[in-house]
C-alpha cells in the first residue's frame, strides 16, 4: 500500500506538470441534451522503479555481509522472527511501471482540470501512505489502507465526474464564434488566439456565429483586425491587428446549437445494469 501511494504521489506531480498537455479538443453530448466542446485528458507515462524487498537467507556455512536497515527508516522495519543460521537480507529488485492519466472537461480548461486532479490524486496519496505506515507498526490496522485504498480512489473519479455534471459547460457557439483548439503554426496562433476566446467582430463587422465568421472572410481578408472576449484571462476584451491573409484562420471552433456528429459517454456495466432493472420496475 505503501508503494501504491507513493506511486500515486508520482503521477500526481506528473499530472500537475504535463496532464493538460495536447489535450484533445472533442464535442459532447451533456447530460442537459446540449451538444458543447470539451477536451480529452490522455497521458501515459512509463517509468523504471526499484522495489525493496526482504528476503530470509540461510547463512549457515556462508559468509555473508549486510548493511542494516536504519531504525527511522518508517515502512521497512521488519517484525520478523528470523531463526539462527538465517537472516534477513533486503534485495533490490528492478520493476517498469506504467501510470496513466485520463479525463474529460468541459466546464474548465484543461489545466485547470488537471491541477486539480492532481491535488485530489496527492491529498489520496498522502492519506493512503499514513494509513500505511500506521498499519506497519501497528498491524492491527492493516485493513485500513486496504479498504481505504480503492476506495478513495473511486472516490477522487467520482468528485472530479460529478463536477462535469453539476457545473455549466463553457465551451459553445451560441453567442459569437467561440475557440475550442487552435491548429499549430497558424495565424490563430500568431495571433495570441487560445480556448475559450469568442470572436466578436472582423473590422468592425459583428460576428454572431459561424457562418457569419465565414462570410466575413470569404474569399479572404487581409490585414484583418478582431475583437475578442474571453472569461478566462484578463482584461476580458481586446483588439487584435493581425498583418497578412486570412482564410486559413486555423482554430477548431466550439459546436454551434445545430451540431450533429458528438462523442456521448457509455454507463459502466454495473450501471447499465442498474438502469435496466429501474427500467423494467417503471
Amino acid at each position: 500500500m505503501a508503494l501504491v501511494a507513493i506511486l500515486h504521489l508520482v503521477e500526481a506531480l506528473l499530472i500537475f506538470v504535463n496532464g493538460y498537455h495536447n489535450a484533445t479538443p472533442m464535442f459532447f453530448k451533456h447530460c442537459s441534451g446540449k451538444v458543447v466542446g470539451g477536451f480529452a485528458l490522455r497521458k501515459f507515462w512509463p517509468m523504471p522503479a526499484v522495489a525493496l524487498v526482504g528476503v530470509v537467507m540461510v547463512t549457515s556455512g556462508a559468509d555473508f555481509q549486510s548493511v542494516p536497515m536504519p531504525e527511522w527508516w518508517p515502512i521497512f522495519q521488519s517484525t520478523l522472527d528470523v531463526p539462527e543460521s538465517h537472516m534477513l537480507v533486503h534485495v533490490l529488485f528492478p520493476l517498469v511501471v506504467a501510470l496513466g492519466y485520463g479525463d474529460f472537461v468541459q466546464t474548465e480548461l484543461p489545466k485547470t482540470k488537471a491541477r486539480r486532479s492532481a491535488g485530489l490524486l496527492f491529498l489520496y496519496s498522502l492519506v493512503l501512505l499514513g494509513l500505511a505506515v500506521l498499519a506497519n507498526q501497528h498491524p492491527i490496522r492493516s485493513i485500513f489502507p486496504v479498504v481505504f485504498a480503492p476506495l478513495g480512489h473511486e472516490l477522487v473519479i467520482y468528485l472530479g465526474q460529478r463536477r462535469e455534471k453539476v457545473k455549466t459547460p463553457v465551451f459553445h457557439g451560441e453567442d459569437g464564434v467561440m475557440v475550442l483548439a487552435v491548429y499549430p503554426n497558424s495565424p490563430a496562433e500568431q495571433m495570441g488566439l487560445e480556448a475559450g476566446d469568442v470572436i466578436r467582430s472582423i473590422n468592425g463587422i459583428e460576428i454572431a456565429d459561424l457562418a457569419a465568421l465565414a462570410n466575413q472572410m470569404s474569399p479572404w481578408v487581409i490585414d484583418p483586425t478582431l475583437v475578442v472576449e474571453s472569461q478566462f484571462r484578463q482584461p476580458s476584451r481586446r483588439e487584435i491587428e493581425y498583418k497578412g491573409k486570412i482564410p486559413p484562420l486555423g482554430i477548431v471552433p466550439a459546436p454551434h446549437p445545430g451540431q450533429g456528429a458528438y462523442v456521448r459517454f457509455k454507463d459502466g456495466f454495473l450501471k447499465s445494469l442498474w438502469n435496466k432493472w429501474k427500467a423494467r420496475r417503471k
